[in-house]
């Protein structure tokens, strides 16, 4: 029996193929069962399916294909490419009629997929939009130079926390979601956070379902589902780390101002890292960069709110302006103690985001 897929299923698998990309195991898992197809990968860290359905299909086929032999041909006008599956030989192709290319002979064999029992899951909602600016800050800015490998999800009275740190970075996220008797805390790897932010800026979806069930953490988005193993380890919490410090000081300062600045030091570094000095006083900050041993490059920025006393400090440009590249607000607020403590630079908005850096010596 020969089965030839509506362009629809070929669409998908492009969807799916996208999503996968740059994973470790690039064989993938194609299963008809019950009038739905299944595009399915799984490795040591991570589960992802993605669901359609299909009429007229009530075989259940399974079919294993290797990532590499489907890439360069998905490439083309999907429109010109069909699929075909051949049950009795017992192989799935693609051609593509325009460049008569095809590419067969992928094995038949069976893959079970676990179904969770819904009944026993912890389970929390939460907004696309939002998660989408989570993902943003936690992933694809600030968390993709901490070398932490996980973040830690915390989500307690309609409150969910983020956090992840390193020996030189803290990085606090903070926002409501839609459940209020909900309450559950699990370390996701970094690499997982990464492929959920590839999956909610293409999808049309205005709700992600986050669950635990037995160590697993599963988000679920319309027609995808991704299953990650929960990291156990012995770790401290944010709080431990981010709390009301006593003598600590705290500037407003507008975002675009510190930024013009950051990125001029960033540009005469050659987008390299550096640093520069900042001197805060009673009205203004002083942000100096030196150009060479002989020059420096100064901005003086205006203060809305000092609580504080006058101290000089020495800071990353590139830690700087990562954190202020990625938040949206149109103030921040900038928390320091003494030369060597710990400095806080804070975000309040839809999300609340706590970044701490240690100054240089």
């Amino acid at each position: 029996m020969k089965i030839i897929f509506p362009n629809r299923i070929t669409i998908y698998l492009v969807k799916f193929i996208n999503i996968i990309k740059k994973l470790e195991n690039k064989n993938i898992i194609i299963k008809i069962s019950r009038k739905r197809i299944y595009y399915i990968y799984n490795d040591r860290v991570v589960e992802i399916y993605l669901i359609t359905r299909i009429k007229n299909i009530r075989k259940k086929i399974c079919v294993g294909i290797y990532y590499k032999n489907i890439v360069n041909i998905l490439k083309g006008n999907i429109y010109n490419i069909e699929m075909k599956l051949n049950t009795k030989k017992k192989y799935l192709s693609l051609k593509d009629k325009t460049k008569k290319y095809k590419n067969k002979g992928f094995l038949i064999k069976k893959y079970i997929i676990k179904r969770e029992e819904t009944k026993v899951i912890s389970k929390a909602f939460i907004d696309t939009k939002i998660m989408i600016n989570i993902s943003k800050v936690s992933n694809f800015k600030i968390n993709k130079d901490i070398e932490g490998g996980y973040l830690n999800l915390k989500v307690k009275e309609r409150k969910i926390t983020y956090f992840t740190y390193d020996d030189y970075r803290i990085l606090v996220v903070r926002t409501l979601c839609s459940i209020s008797n909900t309450k559950f805390e699990v370390n996701i790897p970094n690499l997982v956070l990464e492929i959920l932010h590839r999956v909610l800026t293409t999808s049309d979806e205005e709700l992600l379902r986050i669950e635990v069930y037995k160590g697993k953490v599963i988000f679920t988005l319309g027609d995808i589902i991704i299953k990650s193993s929960s990291i156990i380890k012995n770790t401290i919490t944010y709080k431990d780390i981010i709390k009301k410090e006593k003598k600590y000081n705290y500037i407003i300062i507008k975002r675009e101002e510190i930024k013009l600045a950051v990125n001029t030091f960033r540009k005469l570094s050659n987008g390299k890292d550096s640093s520069f000095l900042i001197k805060i006083s009673k009205n203004y900050i002083y942000l100096k960069f030196k150009t060479s041993e002989l020059e420096q490059i100064k901005y003086k920025i205006g203060i809305s709110k000092n609580t504080g006393r006058n101290i000089k400090l020495k800071l990353s440009t590139e830690f700087i302006r990562i954190f202020l590249e990625t938040i949206k607000e149109k103030n921040i607020t900038l928390g320091f103690r003494d030369k060597i403590s710990k400095v806080f630079l804070i975000s309040k908005g839809e999300e609340e985001v706590i970044y701490c850096i240690m100054p240089l010596s």
